[in-house]
């Protein structure tokens, strides 16, 4: 099983950022976050899902996805960003060698084109999303700023555990991190996150919004007792 990473760049944005005079950061937040909901809106109907990693390259779950879903993809950056686009579609063994090679091949083409590469009739998506036991109570009893600081803590730790196996870790806000492991090796990867202070809920689909729902459905169950510490879900 591979799994294929989409890479899309917002081609000249450090410098569109720039042209907006002293008073931008507000203008620049609200392009960020209108780009991020209408490439989320098309890549749920599709199948797909897209992580936050930063706001001129963004990175999409697009497994299993075929040469139309993708250029849906592809037509929502153009429409939405203000600058010119580039977007490169890359399967490879683990998410992290996906993305780097798809980093290295849309800096070899032109603006306002992608690549594609060969659809593979094995492209799955391996998730674990960890969730940190009692982060509700340690706000009220400690602040919203020493919550949000000890989760960046855990984050730091989970990122360099992931890497090991050549996951990629992103953020999704208040205490919610998702990993997204090899297909091969999830089930293994998964286990190593389970420390005392988390749950883990996996999902491993074809498409990456089935892995995420799989996710949830496993983190629901195990807040509700059914399981416990871990549990993984898959197609």
């Amino acid at each position: 099983m591979k799994t294929r990473i989409t890479l899309i760049e917002l081609r000249g944005y450090r410098e569109w950022t720039e042209s907006l005079g002293y008073d931008r950061e507000w203008r620049i937040q609200v392009t960020q976050s209108r780009v991020y909901y209408e490439l989320q809106n098309t890549a749920s109907r599709v199948g797909a899902y897209i992580l936050p990693l930063r706001h001129d390259f963004i990175v999409a779950l697009t497994s299993s996805l075929q040469g139309s879903e993708h250029e849906q993809l592809f037509e929502t950056a153009l429409e939405e960003s203000p600058v010119p686009v580039r977007m490169a579609s890359i399967v490879d063994n683990t998410p992290r060698e996906a993305l780097n090679n798809a980093f290295r091949t849309i800096l070899e083409i032109n603006d306002n084109t992608y690549y594609l590469d060969r659809l593979s009739p094995d492209e799955y998506t391996a998730v674990s999303h960890v969730d940190i036991n009692s982060v509700t109570k340690y706000t009220l009893d400690h602040g919203v700023l020493e919550a949000y600081e000890k989760t960046m803590e855990i984050l730091y730790d989970l990122v360099k555990l992931s890497s090991l196996y050549g996951g990629i870790t992103q953020y999704l806000g208040g205490d919610n991190i998702i990993i997204v492991f090899p297909p091969d090796s999830w089930r293994e990867a998964s286990r190593k996150l389970l420390f005392e202070w988390v749950k883990v809920g996996g999902g491993r689909a074809r498409l990456a919004r089935k892995s995420m729902e799989l996710a949830t459905r496993a983190l629901d169950e195990i807040r509700q007792g059914i399981t416990s510490g871990i549990n993984l879900l898959e197609e």
